[in-house]
């Protein structure tokens, strides 16, 4: 009977865990190699002359073990693993046949290809001022599929304690919205039927502005100085933030909204109000604008309106004095035909 056991200890030497198997035949653990996820892999050679392999995670848990050479023709015995840069796991030994008694040099070569290196990014960059943005990653050459996870601070491994967007079916760019101010951490990790691989962790700090009323803007008017006919249109720019405007008249400038003023407009979303009929004095005018935080107030704008005598068509009792002519006009007319009809 074969006892072979794998212990972990960390780098000060305290013990972590430790992996014990136990077989029915003479199967001997010969060499041992760590790969760039640090990801942990035990050969090991049995009684019957075959090669294996056992990979163990980081923590202790077996994740997959293959045996190579189980034929009834040759015997083999492990001498050695070696595990390059890019993760291919290389194995030497010798073997005989059963019936002759001449050994043979090999070399064997697993190929067990992680996904590759890939960078995860924000299009925020450190600091997003609105709680929405897009994580974005570059291709891991060899990857199904991708997860991404958050925490509060920086991320070393995936473990139950991180929060999981998106599990092994999200594409790049990936939205994420709604996240109020805060600190946050990201990665990535890219998965195929070999393992996983991690991204960077990315930092994020989400500094929403604190809500503003609406921003300054200016009233104008195509007015002549001074207005010869009561007639102009007020405009003015529009204000970042508004919703909706109000305009107020009065006879002197404006400081404050009160129930002295004469309210032209209320809530109205043009940027312009035409005006007519005034006659001549001095007129002052603002606009104010407003949204769920505030209002704003626009300059304001003098209008004086200066009539040149005859610039108005006279009228009488409202009626304009031509329409007034031309009804005496067709009276007089009917009148006169009735004379001459009954002479």
């Amino acid at each position: 009977m074969s006892l072979d056991f794998l212990v972990k200890y960390d780098s000060d030497g305290n013990w972590k865990w430790n992996r014990t198997w136990r077989t029915k035949v003479d199967d001997e653990a010969w060499s041992i190699g760590i790969d760039s996820l640090d990801k942990i892999y035990v050969c090991v050679h049995t009684l019957f002359h075959n090669v294996s392999i056992l990979k163990y995670s980081t923590s202790g848990d077996l994740l997959w073990d293959k045996t190579w050479a189980n034929n009834s023709i040759y015997q083999y015995w492990w001498q050695d693993m070696y595990i390059d840069s890019s993760d291919r796991i290389y194995i030497t030994g010798y073997n005989r046949t059963y019936t002759m008694g001449i050994y043979d040099i090999f070399v064997g070569k697993y190929s067990i290809e992680y996904p590759g290196i890939f960078t995860l990014t924000c299009d925020s960059g450190s600091l997003d001022t609105d709680g929405n943005f897009d994580l974005t990653w570059t291709s891991s050459s060899g990857a199904n599929n991708y997860s991404i996870y958050q925490y509060s601070s920086f991320i070393t491994e995936i473990n139950d304690s991180l929060i999981l967007l998106a599990d092994q079916n999200v594409t790049s760019p990936f939205p994420i919205s709604g996240y109020s101010n805060g600190t946050y951490y990201f990665i990535g990790a890219a998965f195929n039927n070999y393992g996983n691989r991690t991204s960077n962790c990315i930092k994020l700090t989400v500094a929403i502005p604190p809500p503003t009323a609406p921003s300054s803007f200016t009233l104008s008017s195509d007015a002549e100085t001074p207005d010869n006919d009561g007639n102009f249109t007020l405009t003015w720019t529009s204000s970042s933030g508004a919703n909706n405007y109000s305009i107020y008249q009065y006879s002197n400038s404006i400081t404050e909204i009160n129930d002295s003023l004469i309210l032209l407009e209320e809530e109205i979303d043009s940027l312009s109000l035409p005006l007519s009929g005034y006659s001549n004095g001095e007129y002052y005018f603002i606009v104010v604008a407003y949204n769920n935080f505030g209002n704003t107030f626009s300059n304001n704008h003098k209008i004086e309106v200066e009539i040149t005598p005859g610039r108005r068509e006279a009228k009488i009792l409202g009626y304009n004095l031509i329409y007034l002519v031309t009804a005496v006009i067709g009276v007089s007319s009917i009148l006169v035909y009735r004379r001459l009809k009954y002479k």
